[in-house]
């Protein structure tokens, strides 16, 4: 299976649930595919929850460590702190 590499905007409608059509494809491609997240994605997802959705830090940290335990990512990421 071919890995997939995802942007902001999938993480993005799949951890806010704003918009149910866009919501249910960012699920079914998170949940059922190999997919790979470069760290400038992560970046810009913590930036646009922060900024423009005014998600508190400790939720986002809770948000990324869930999704970094989820896939068992390892290399090139750094596990936020509980801030």
């Amino acid at each position: 299976m071919k890995k997939k590499i995802i942007d902001a905007n999938y993480l993005l409608r799949y951890f806010l649930c704003d918009n149910e059509e866009q919501n249910a494809l960012a699920t079914k491609v998170i949940e059922n595919e190999k997919i790979v997240v470069l760290n400038e994605v992560i970046a810009e997802v913590c930036y646009v929850l922060e900024k423009v959705y005014a998600v508190p830090k400790i939720e986002i940290s809770e948000i990324i460590n869930s999704l970094i335990d989820f896939y068992c990512v390892a290399s090139q990421v750094v596990l936020l702190p509980n801030i």
